[in-house]
């Protein structure tokens, strides 16, 4: 028995282990496998299709494939809900997917009437089936609405059909003094109801209105079509339009209400508190205008009153408040003309804005007060406009006088003829004319060279009684009683030198003083006197350290000075001793005060020893001296170019160094450098040594252009230009490096560079214009050849009159523009 079980197991193992292949294929969604294509034992290697349910399609054959006992799916494909497309569009009407997300098997869409339809059909909606979308379109058709019976009076726009949505019926009552009760005009909605009930016909009255600050007089309780109410309203208050309001089919017209009396603040002014925009009776607000504008009463600000005065022009206000435009009329005056700004046009306007300018001009014989631009202002123009007639009034011609009837003005371009007496000069004739500014040139009547005239002498006489002196004379002069002359004496004497008298002569009171007295060690304070009457004080100061005795001014009595005196009360050093290479900082004194101080300063590279000298009782302290400084210098300035000087530890006051320049470099200076007082003398510089190039190569066929130099230098450049008919190969300029010249350029006839293909066709034509230069012998223009054109009669040429054939082409083509003329 035991070993039946075991012969048994080991036979259920070995039918295992030989069993291979895959179970049953795994499910798909939306997909089934044919039972065509199904079987009992699928081996490795096998394949399954799937086919889609009713309503779904795939792109492709959906399998799996039986891979080493395991199902495997191949590719990708899917069954996907199969596509309806488009459910379709119907009149007045939308849809929406009510089922579903997109149009394909399984959704479903509704349809849905716009306002003002209803649905006619049955079914609304339209569903994705495996066949595309059943249901027929929906039908959307519109809404209406059918009128009532009028009543008595009332007629429409209408009849008895139905009006659809949004019709209109518009309603009259025929029927005298009466109104519709209801509205003029209803409408059909979207649900077949009217807006609004129909109306009807009833008689036009009013009711007594409620009249806040203010009296109805004529009051009843009712009143008919066209009566009229009349109405006061309390003090303070007025009619919102006028005091009477008729009665309609609207009701009262105008509304019967009293307002209170306010004032409204302007909208094109600065006015009063911004913040406020109403003002009540009695408050106040100042009205301030703009630039350019300016109120009623001519100002730039004026205070208005709010009053219960209400005019259609103040508006409540005490008086207009508006601003109006600043404006100038056109200036008029004698001999006055205004023309335009820049220009010579004469104005045709008599009004100008605020702030326009104007330009004026005066005629001949009259001349202008100020500038002549003048600006429209608050007050008009500014400065005024004005022009003055030109008169001179008849001149003062001392030594001379007219040669005709004088006259006490003359006017411009007038003239006046004067001579001069004898002894003056000139001696012929003289002539002189009004001119804009004044006469022409001064009367002048003078002595005859190196003569004086006799000068006026004020309370004085001379000794001789000729007006004209020559020179070298001297004259004698006296004062009248109680009188003298401001020189001492009693008489003076003066000479005619040069045509100068050597002194003004001048006769002063007897009791008055002259020249002011000199005091010691004092001088005057500012005194611009030419004599001092008696009692007369003139102050001094007394110059330091001296102080004065009593009086500090000098008084004239009966023509004598009394002077006051200056003195030393202290005593006083004098002038410091001088040190030498030192100044005092502070300006020379020729006195000190006992206590007194000076500060000395060395000048530079001296130190001193005692800075300060001190005056003790009349004596100077301890003398200061100045002593030499040395000191040390730093190390020496790096130069370009340049072998550095051995370094030291310490370069002393008087060290010298010496600069040594590097290979192909020159010194330029003194090589030898000293230390002197903690600065280095002049340092030299190491400059390159450049050499020189030879006179510059000559080139057949060419000349340089450039002007020729008697060395030419490192950097040095010639420019070359080739003759007519060759043409430069290579750099036209050559330049001088390290004593060489750079490459230098050939000139090639220009025959010999170019072939047939560098010939150019003919000319192009210019319009309005010609070419004046020969054609070649072989009608062919080759490189290099011109052509000259010009312009016909009443044209001008633009550009350059000469065209080039370059290369096979012909250079810019002028052009002729006609010229134009100005007329006169």
């Amino acid at each position: 028995m035991k070993l039946k079980f075991i012969l048994t197991l080991w036979i259920f193992i070995f039918a295992v282990v030989l069993v291979e292949g895959c179970d049953n294929p795994p499910d798909m969604e939306n997909a089934f496998i044919p039972e065509e294509n199904k079987k009992a034992v699928y081996d490795n290697g096998d394949v399954v299709k799937y086919q889609c349910h009713a309503g779904f399609i795939s792109r492709g054959s959906v399998q799996y494939k039986c891979v080493n006992d395991v199902w495997e799916r191949v590719g990708f494909r899917t069954c996907q809900p199969k596509p309806c497309g488009h459910p379709g569009d119907t009149l007045n009407a939308a849809f929406r997917l009510i089922k579903g997300t997109d149009f394909v098997f399984g959704s479903t869409v509704q349809y849905i009437c716009n306002e003002g339809y209803q649905m006619a059909s049955r079914i609304s909606t339209r569903n994705c089936r495996e066949n595309g979308w059943d249901n027929d379109l929906p039908h959307c058709e519109v809404v209406t609405c059918v009128p009532e019976e009028l009543t008595e009076g009332v007629t429409s726009n209408v009849g008895s059909d139905p009006v659809t949505y949004g019709g209109v019926i518009q309603f009259q009552c025929n029927l005298p003094n009466s109104k519709l009760d209801g509205s003029e005009e209803i409408f059909c909605t979207a649900n077949g109801q009217w807006s609004s009930k129909f109306p009807k016909c009833i008689e036009i009255t009013c009711d007594a209105p409620t009249l806040t600050h203010g009296t109805i007089l004529n009051d009843q309780p009712t009143y008919r079509n066209n009566d009229d109410l009349r109405y006061n309203c309390d003090k303070g208050y007025k009619p919102l339009e006028r005091p009477i309001a008729k009665c309609t089919k609207r009701g009262w017209s105008p509304q019967p209400q009293c307002q209170e009396v306010t004032c409204e603040k302007p909208v094109n002014s600065d006015f009063g508190d911004y913040s406020k925009s109403i003002y009540h009776v009695g408050e106040q607000a100042i009205l301030k205008c703009q630039s350019g504008y300016k109120t009623i009463t001519n100002t730039r600000s004026v205070t208005l009153t709010c009053t219960d005065n209400w005019t259609s022009e103040t508006k409540g206000w005490s008086m207009n408040p508006y601003c109006y435009p600043i404006t100038c009329q056109r200036p008029r005056g004698k001999g006055l003309r205004v023309k335009e700004v820049d220009s010579w046009g004469v104005y045709p306007r008599a009004v100008f804005n605020y702030d326009q300018e104007i330009v004026y001009f005066c005629d001949s014989g009259y001349k202008p007060e100020t500038h002549q631009r003048a600006k429209c202002k608050f007050d008009g123009f500014e400065p005024e406009p004005i022009c003055h007639e030109i008169v001179c009034d008849l001149p003062i011609i001392e030594n001379g006088r007219v040669t005709e009837k004088a006259k006490t003005q003359y006017k411009h371009n007038q003239v006046l003829n004067y001579r001069c007496d004898s002894n003056f000069e000139p001696e012929r004739p003289q002539r002189l004319t009004c001119g804009k500014n004044g006469w022409d040139k001064l009367p002048s009547c003078t002595a005859k060279h190196g003569m004086c005239t006799k000068p006026n002498l004020p309370n004085g006489y001379f000794s001789s009684k000729k007006e004209v002196y020559d020179n070298g004379s001297n004259v004698l002069y006296a004062c009248s009683p109680k009188y003298k002359p401001s020189t001492e004496g009693w008489w003076g004497t003066i000479q005619c030198i040069s045509g100068q008298w050597s002194e003004t002569p001048q006769c002063i009171p007897e009791d008055s003083c002259a020249t002011l007295p000199t005091v010691r060690n004092a001088k005057v304070k500012d005194n611009k006197s030419s004599f001092f009457p008696h009692g007369s004080l003139v102050h001094y100061e007394c110059l330091e350290p001296f102080e004065f005795e009593k009086e500090s001014f000098a008084t004239c009595i009966e023509g004598k000075w009394k002077v006051p005196n200056c003195i030393l009360r202290v005593k006083v050093c004098e002038t410091p001793p001088r040190v030498e290479h030192a100044v005092i900082m502070e300006p020379f004194q020729r006195f000190y005060r006992d206590g007194s101080r000076v500060e000395f300063r060395c000048e530079e590279t001296y130190e001193i020893k005692v800075e300060y000298m001190f005056c003790e009782k009349g004596k100077w302290s301890q003398k200061p001296q100045c002593i030499l400084q040395t000191k040390p210098c730093d190390e020496p300035p790096y130069v370009d170019n340049a072998i550095s000087p051995p370094r030291q530890s310490v370069y002393e006051n008087g060290s010298k160094v010496e600069y040594k320049c590097r290979t192909n470099y020159k010194i330029k200076g003194d090589k030898d450098v000293f230390c002197e007082n903690g600065q280095w003398s002049q340092i030299p510089e190491c400059t390159l040594q450049t050499k020189l190039c030879d006179a510059p190569p000559h080139v057949e066929h060419a000349k340089i252009i450039t002007p020729l130099l008697d060395e030419y230098r490192d950097g040095s450049q010639v420019e070359y230009s080739c003759e007519e008919t060759y043409e430069i190969q290579g750099q036209k300029l050559i330049f001088c490096e390290k004593g060489r010249w750079s490459q230098v350029p050939e000139c090639i006839r220009s025959t010999d560079i170019h072939s047939n293909d560098d010939n150019c066709g003919e000319p192009p034509a210019l319009l309005n214009g010609d070419t004046i230069s020969e054609r070649p012998q072989n009608n062919v223009y080759k490189h290099g050849d011109k052509v000259k054109y010009q312009c016909t009669r009443f044209y001008k040429i633009s550009g350059s009159s000469e065209i080039t054939c370059q290369q096979g082409q012909w250079t810019k083509l002028p052009t002729c523009h006609r010229e134009r003329y100005r007329r006169y």
